[in-house]
């Protein structure tokens, strides 16, 4: 993997692009090598930013494009890295970078490699080169892999997953990110002129430049990159219950049955583990849950419940309340189910005359009962 290296700032002509990346001027066989890269561009904005956890901000926001192209054809390359820490073990699994193109074309597709490296034990540079980096990579990911947001023309947030994640301990490392891809358009990363660590460094086989070199030696200034790292955070269920129950002219202690369903609706790729918690303590009712929990349930994914209910020995009333089913991780993510079920008045009248009866024998005895 090799980046190709090249800033766009303001106020700066970029003579690198009138010699190089100029199709009218100059044909890719006649590139000059005694041509200093510059910067070129007249941009400043920010990215938008990782939408995960993030264990690195280097910074999105941007006010040019610093070259950073393989173009194999014609064997040129620039390459830039920067660094970053960690003051404990970090697992990474995505990268996020601004990057872009220009001369003459902003809206080009190219492939994009990543590179992570060892410092060199100097603090300022990096230990090894972007196709053989000291720690891991190269890591090549095609146009169809990066997910990107347009920014303005010529600039993209890009992002994306790393094949594997990659643990890091407590210590000092460098990145490198290029675009691959054939002169015209130029590729470059976005770079700002705040810092954290050191200022980024240079690299380039067809411009001579050491691996690595300053950026102030080649640029006349120092400046960083723009980029973020992520960790993998855990998808977070979440508890949803779908339906009520509404039971009408139920016999005191008669049976019923009814279904809801429980489902996650939480975080795409999370699992839930679930189960029933509580249901109303109406007098002389029994509640069977079927089933009451379950475990990995997917995400978008529901699971229906049966609820069988013995009613109170109660005529002439109506009973509300709420089962309760919540999450096994997390007992404050819980969901609730309406209950109601009412006992008919004809059943009532029924009971009353039973219970006067059972206080005559006689008049059973008489009515042959």
């Amino acid at each position: 993997m090799k980046k190709i290296k090249f800033l766009k700032n303001a106020g700066i002509l970029l003579v690198i692009a009138a010699l190089i990346f100029s199709t009218s001027a100059v044909t890719a066989n006649t590139i000059s090598k005694q041509t200093t890269p510059a910067l070129s561009t007249t941009s400043a904005g920010a990215g938008q930013g990782a939408r995960g956890e993030i264990v690195w901000d280097n910074g999105m926001d941007y006010i040019g494009l610093a070259a950073a192209q393989w173009d194999e054809t014609i064997q040129f390359d620039t390459y830039q890295a920067d660094d970053f820490e960690f003051t404990e073990a970090t697992e990474v699994c995505d990268v996020h970078w601004v990057g872009g193109y220009w001369n003459p074309d902003p809206y080009a597709e190219f492939d994009w490699g990543i590179s992570f490296y060892l410092d060199d034990g100097t603090g300022t540079a990096p230990l090894g080169t972007p196709y053989a980096p000291s720690y891991a990579g190269p890591f090549i990911f095609t146009w169809s892999e990066i997910t990107w947001v347009e920014l303005e023309e010529g600039y993209y947030e890009m992002s994306v997953d790393l094949p594997d994640n990659i643990p890091f301990d407590e210590g000092h490392y460098w990145i490198s990110i290029w675009g691959i891809g054939t002169y015209p358009p130029q590729c470059g990363w976005g770079y700002h002129d705040t810092f954290l660590l050191s200022p980024a460094v240079w690299g380039s086989v067809y411009f001579a430049y050491p691996f690595w070199t300053p950026g102030f030696d080649v640029q006349e200034f120092d400046f960083d990159m723009a980029f973020q790292l992520t960790t993998k955070t855990e998808a977070i269920p979440a508890i949803c219950c779908v339906g009520s129950l509404t039971f009408t002219d139920v016999s005191p202690a008669g049976e019923v049955t009814g279904t809801f369903e429980v489902c996650n609706c939480g975080e795409e790729g999370s699992l839930l583990d679930w189960q029933f918690d509580s249901a109303p303590t109406w007098p002389g009712a029994i509640f069977e849950i079927e089933p009451d929990s379950g475990v990995d349930l997917a995400y978008d994914d529901c699971v229906e419940i049966t609820v069988t209910i013995t009613a109170p020995d109660v005529a002439k009333e109506t009973f509300t309340g709420k089962i309760k089913m919540i999450n096994q991780e997390d007992p404050t993510d819980y969901c609730e189910v309406s209950v109601t079920l009412t006992t008919p008045r004809t059943r009532s009248i029924f009971v009353l005359f039973e219970q006067f009866l059972q206080q005559f024998p006689l008049l059973q005895y008489i009515l042959g009962l």
